[in-house]
């Protein structure tokens, strides 16, 4: 599992996973992979990255476990595009 890596000063096409900050479980809970240099609301917390969208979305996928789809959001709640 790849940790939050601080030293990448490059985020430029570069994303994370952020999960609630508070998840009960084994598993993260509502997930999303938002842009590395995104907002997003205090509520959640970064827990994987940054890397690219695809090793984010797998890491979602082994390590989330969500309500409702989990998604690749925006700070504004738009999909992302991984292009």
């Amino acid at each position: 599992m790849k940790d939050m890596d601080k030293s990448n000063s490059s985020t430029e096409n570069q994303f994370i996973v952020i999960a609630l900050t508070v998840s009960v479980g084994d598993k993260r809970q509502d997930c999303s992979v938002v842009k590395a240099d995104a907002s997003y609301l205090a509520t959640h917390n970064p827990v994987f990255g940054p890397a690219s969208y695809e090793e984010c979305e797998k890491w979602l996928k082994e390590n989330c476990e969500c309500t409702k789809e989990c998604s690749s959001k925006n700070a504004a709640g738009d999909e992302v595009n991984n292009g």
